[in-house]
């Protein structure tokens, strides 16, 4: 998979074993260039069915935070307040 995301233009990162949960494995990236490409890698082009929901809203946002969405104008709008009302606005204890 690494030689995969190479390819895609992302630094070569080192692969690590976790140690209590094998076979897990995991890399790391820390800048935002490569965690926004690191997100079109996993993203574009594929089909939302096939998105892990969860982690796609959460790179989606920091993409908008750090103002590297390619989505239009409108569409930011929206998934801000899509964003906003799923993790900052307080949610109705009696739903």
């Amino acid at each position: 998979m690494l030689a995969e995301v190479y390819k895609a233009g992302l630094m070569e990162r080192t692969l690590y074993k976790h140690k209590r949960h094998s076979p897990v494995y995991y890399f790391k990236y820390g800048s935002v260039d490569d965690c926004i490409k690191l997100y079109e890698y996993l993203y574009y082009s594929v089909p939302e069915s096939q998105y892990l929901t969860r982690k796609h809203e959460i790179i989606e946002r920091f993409a908008l935070e750090k103002g590297r969405s390619n989505l239009t104008p409108q569409q930011k709008e929206v998934k801000w307040r899509d964003i906003k009302k799923k993790f900052f606005e307080k949610k109705d204890e009696g739903s």
